[in-house]
C-alpha cells in the first residue's frame, strides 16, 4: 500500500482498495472541506499540481510526483471525494500528432453476432479511435480490419487510439485475435485501458465464471495475453482515470466514470466500464460501455453535463443497475441519436425491450433514431437523425412481442379425471425468468383456484403440473375437485407460449405496448 496520509484529518468514514498493481483508491465523505485540505497536502509533500477544473459541483486535480499520480475528484453532489493514486503514470506524458484535416469525421458502428461493441471512429485526419472490437470469434477481427482499410483511402490504417472499455470477452477479446493477425498492416499508436488485476477474485468474483457460450473464454484468462501483446507491439499504454482529458485528433475525449468509481460498491464487472463524453464534428457523444447508470451514480454527480447528441445505449440495452438510475440518466442526456450495440432480434424480441430502462429509451418520443446492429452503419458528423423515429420503433417493437408469444392463454374442455389435462409446457423466448399467475375454474365457483403461480427461467422449457407435491403448483391445502371439468388460464406479463399435447387455446391474447 502507497505511503499516502489518508485519512489525514480524522475522518471516521474512508473507504480504501486496491484496484490493481499500480492503482490505489480511497472515498471519503465531505467534498466541499476535504477537497482543498488534501490538495494542499499533496502539494506540501513535494507534488505538483498539473490540472486543476470545476465543471458545476464537480471539482478535479491531477497531481505528479516523479512517476507517481494523484487524481482528486470531488462531487458536491453526493458529497464524496475520490483520491486515486497511480505509480508509474504515463497520463501526463500523453502527446498526440494530429495531422491535417482531409475528410468529415465519422462513427461506424460495426456489425456483431447478437451482441457485442465495435466502434470505428475516423478523425479529420484520417486515423481512427476504436472502441473495444468486440469478441475473438464470430469473424469480428475480420470485420473490424476490412473497416479500418475500406475507410483509409489506400493507406495503412493508423489507430491513434484504442480504447477497451473493459475487460469483457465480448469487448476487449478482439484486441488480441486483431493484432495476431493484423499487428503488421496497421500501426496502433495508443492503447487506453483500466482492467482490475486478471485475478482479482476479491472484488470481482465473476471473472472466474464460464461464459456458458464461449467455454474457456474466461476474461481473466486473457488479461495476461493483453499484457504480453502490448509488449509484444511496444504499444503505449494510458491508464484512463475519472476526471482525466485526452485531445486525439479532433476529439476532444472527458472521462466520467471508471473503476475508481466502482470497485468498492459492486462486484458487477460491468461496472468498472470507462464512460466518457467525446466532442466531435460538432457534436457531443456519451460513451457508456456496459456500465451501470446506478452504482457510479451518473446522474446526480453530473447532472445537466450528460446532456448529449448521440448516446451509445449501456450494455447493449440489457441494464446494469437499476432502472430508476437508468431513466434519470437518459432523461438528462435526452439523446436525438441511439447507437445500440445488439441486433434488432436482441433489441425488439429477446431482451431489450424487457427492461424497463431501455424501454424508456427506446419508446421516447424524444429519440429521433435508435440505430442498433442488425447492420453496419457509418454516421457522418454533424449527424442528422433519419428513419421512422418512434413509430418505427413502435411497430418493431409490436413485432418483437408477437415473435414472444401472448400475454394470456385459456384452456377449456379440461377435467380433473385426466392425468394427462393437469400437465402444461410453458416456453419462455426472453432472457429474464417470469412469473406465471395461474388461476382455475369449474361450474362450482367455490372450487375456483386464483393467484397460482409458477417461474421459468429466461430462455427456457418448463413444466407446469397443476397438482399439489413438490412437483405441482398447488398449495398443499389446496386438493381438485375429482372428476370434473375445468377451464384454466395462464397470464404473464412478458409473452409467453403454453401448449398442452391434446388441448389447443381456446382463447389468446396479446400483449400491448
Amino acid at each position: 500500500m502507497p505511503n499516502l496520509k489518508i485519512p489525514a484529518f480524522g475522518e471516521a468514514d474512508v473507504c480504501e482498495t486496491r484496484e490493481n498493481e499500480r492503482n490505489y483508491m480511497w472515498l471519503l465523505t465531505g467534498a466541499a472541506e476535504l477537497f482543498d485540505k488534501y490538495r494542499a497536502l499533496f502539494l506540501g509533500e513535494g507534488y505538483v499540481e498539473r490540472e486543476c477544473y470545476q465543471q458545476d459541483t464537480h471539482r478535479y486535480a491531477a497531481l505528479q510526483k516523479g512517476t507517481d499520480a494523484v487524481f482528486l475528484n470531488a462531487y458536491g453532489a453526493t458529497d464524496e471525494l475520490r483520491i486515486v493514486k497511480e505509480e508509474g503514470c504515463r497520463y501526463f506524458d500523453f502527446a498526440d500528432c494530429a495531422g491535417a484535416a482531409c475528410f468529415a469525421p465519422q462513427i461506424t458502428q460495426i456489425k456483431m453476432r447478437d451482441y457485442g461493441m465495435s466502434y470505428a471512429i475516423r478523425l479529420s485526419d484520417g486515423r481512427f479511435i476504436v472502441i473495444d472490437g468486440g469478441y475473438n470469434t464470430f469473424g469480428d477481427a475480420e470485420a473490424l480490419y476490412d473497416t479500418l482499410q475500406a475507410q483509409s483511402a489506400g493507406q495503412k490504417p493508423v489507430i491513434a487510439a484504442w480504447i477497451l472499455t473493459h475487460q469483457h470477452e465480448d469487448h476487449f477479446h478482439c484486441f488480441l485475435d486483431f493484432m495476431e493477425k493484423y499487428a503488421t498492416e496497421v500501426e496502433v499508436e495508443k492503447l487506453l485501458f483500466h482492467f482490475p488485476a486478471h485475478d482479482d477474485f476479491a472484488h470481482y468474483p465473476e471473472l472466474e465464471r464460464d461464459n456458458a457460450k464461449l467455454p474457456d473464454s474466461r476474461s481473466f484468462i486473457k488479461i495476461p495475453q493483453l499484457y504480453a501483446l502490448v509488449e509484444k507491439h511496444s504499444i503505449p499504454v494510458f491508464t484512463p482515470h475519472t476526471g482525466q482529458k485526452y485531445r486525439i485528433g479532433d476529439a476532444n475525449i472527458e472521462f466520467l466514470a471508471s473503476m475508481d468509481d466502482s470497485i468498492h460498491v459492486t462486484k458487477n464487472g460491468n461496472a468498472t466500464s470507462l464512460v466518457f463524453r467525446m466532442e466531435l464534428g460538432g457534436q457531443v457523444i456519451l460513451w457508456t460501455a456496459d456500465a451501470g447508470c446506478s452504482y457510479v451514480r451518473l446522474d446526480e454527480r453530473y447532472g445537466n453535463y450528460l446532456k448529449a447528441d448521440i448516446l451509445q445505449i449501456p450494455h447493449h440495452g440489457f441494464q446494469s443497475g437499476t432502472a430508476e438510475a437508468e431513466i434519470r440518466t437518459y432523461d438528462l442526456v435526452d439523446p436525438a441519436v441511439c447507437l445500440l450495440p445488439a441486433d434488432s432480434y436482441c433489441t425488439y424480441t429477446f431482451f431489450c425491450l424487457r427492461r424497463e430502462g431501455t424501454k424508456h429509451l427506446l419508446l421516447s418520443e424524444r429519440v429521433q433514431e435508435v440505430i442498433d446492429g442488425d447492420e453496419q452503419r457509418t454516421l457522418v458528423l454533424p449527424y442528422t437523425a433519419q428513419g421512422g423515429g418512434i413509430k418505427e420503433r413502435m411497430r418493431l417493437a409490436g413485432l418483437g412481442l408477437q415473435n414472444n408469444g401472448a400475454r394470456a392463454f385459456v384452456f377449456t374442455g379440461l377435467n380433473t379425471a385426466r392425468a394427462e389435462d393437469l400437465s402444461f409446457t410453458l416456453l419462455n423466448m426472453t432472457v429474464l425468468p417470469v412469473t406465471v399467475r395461474v388461476d382455475l375454474y369449474f361450474e362450482d365457483k367455490r372450487n375456483a383456484l386464483r393467484g397460482l403461480r409458477t417461474e421459468v427461467l429466461g430462455s427456457s422449457l418448463a413444466t407446469c403440473r397443476l397438482t399439489g407435491g413438490e412437483s405441482g403448483i398447488l398449495p398443499p391445502e389446496k386438493l381438485l375437485p375429482e372428476g370434473v371439468p375445468f377451464a384454466a388460464r395462464f397470464l404473464c406479463d412478458t409473452p409467453i407460449v403454453v401448449s398442452h399435447p391434446t388441448h389447443k387455446a381456446a382463447y389468446t391474447s396479446s400483449l400491448c405496448l
